[in-house]
């Protein structure tokens, strides 16, 4: 069967089987029906992998988009914040400590971006300063005074105030007076930072690393923000070739349910099957069917009876 073997989505792996049922329209139409049905079904399962992934992209792509959006209508990128945060910070007094203080100019770059990881660690970096009003909701407050002086030395080697700040710049050289600070967090005080990366925090101690600093210091943050942009701006282009890829298979797809159907439709007609009496040309033939023949032989009859009444056919 010509068509058959010429189709593309609807491969019969006998087609000389399927020539056999070209006399049987329904047996044909259901063989074939089957094999369509398959077809489609492979076409459906891939559709819906295809069209969730899309989906899931649109989705990442959307929320790279509105971080860009936020991170322009920001000056500073701030600390990821805890899921424990629940305050609204635009209604307390005071700031983070991250924004109230910068590196002395003397501090190597590596050394700045090991005390910020220990900072944040902690949580010391994005702890608020200076609030003394009610407070609503849930979160972190550094509080000056709570512990004794550092016997040594301090993070205040390492940090100093901003200028213009919402905090006094005494209340925030005192916090930083308290923290004590070395090579490696110094023992025998309850805080303590290290240019390692170290911390200590009472009985709490950890350590961490970050290959700079992105959050003390206008300069980082400018930095820092625009690494972001440039990150996100990226991750956005690549969620966008997801996408035109997801949606040429889904377009892939579709041609091949299309093609389905062509095929289907393009099946040949059933043949009409050939009366008996016509299937041997050049020999005698066969009587007419029998209606026909019946037919004849009554109007015979009915014409004979006028002339005598024998029966007819006798």
């Amino acid at each position: 069967m010509t068509w058959a073997t010429g189709c593309r989505e609807l491969t019969f792996p006998d087609p000389g089987a399927l020539a056999a049922l070209a006399a049987a329209e329904t047996a044909l139409l259901t063989r074939v029906d089957a094999v369509a049905s398959r077809v489609l079904d492979a076409v459906t399962r891939e559709e819906t992998l295809a069209q969730t992934a899309r989906e899931d992209a649109e989705r990442d792509r959307g929320a790279l988009r509105e971080e860009v959006r936020r991170l322009l209508a920001e000056q500073d990128l701030p600390p990821p914040p805890p899921h424990t945060r629940t305050t609204d910070r635009a209604t307390l007094n005071g700031a983070p400590l991250w924004r109230l203080v910068r590196f002395a100019d003397a501090v190597p770059e590596e050394v700045r971006a090991s005390v910020e990881a220990a900072l944040q660690a902690s949580g010391l970096l994005d702890a608020w300063i200076g609030h003394d009003g009610t407070i609503t909701g849930h979160d972190t407050f550094a509080l000056p005074g709570s512990v004794p002086p550092a016997p040594g030395r301090s993070l205040t080697e390492v940090l100093v105030p901003e200028p213009d700040t919402p905090v006094a710049s005494g209340v925030i050289t005192r916090l930083l007076g308290e923290v004590a600070y070395g090579e490696q967090p110094p023992e025998g005080h309850p805080a303590a930072i290290g240019a390692d990366g170290g911390w200590r925090l009472g009985t709490l101690r950890g350590t961490w690393q970050k290959d700079e600093a992105a959050h003390i210091g206008a300069l980082a943050r400018q930095r820092a923000r625009q690494r972001r942009l440039t990150e996100l701006r990226e991750r956005i282009t690549a969620a966008e070739e997801l996408i035109a890829t997801h949606t040429a298979v889904l377009g892939s797809l579709a041609a091949r349910r299309s093609a389905v159907q062509t095929e289907r439709d393009a099946r040949p007609a059933t043949p009409p099957r050939t009366p008996p009496w016509k299937r041997s040309p050049g020999r005698r033939s066969r009587s007419p069917p029998p209606t026909a023949w019946s037919g004849a032989r009554w109007t015979s009859c009915r014409s004979a009876s006028s002339a005598w009444t024998a029966p007819c056919g006798s």
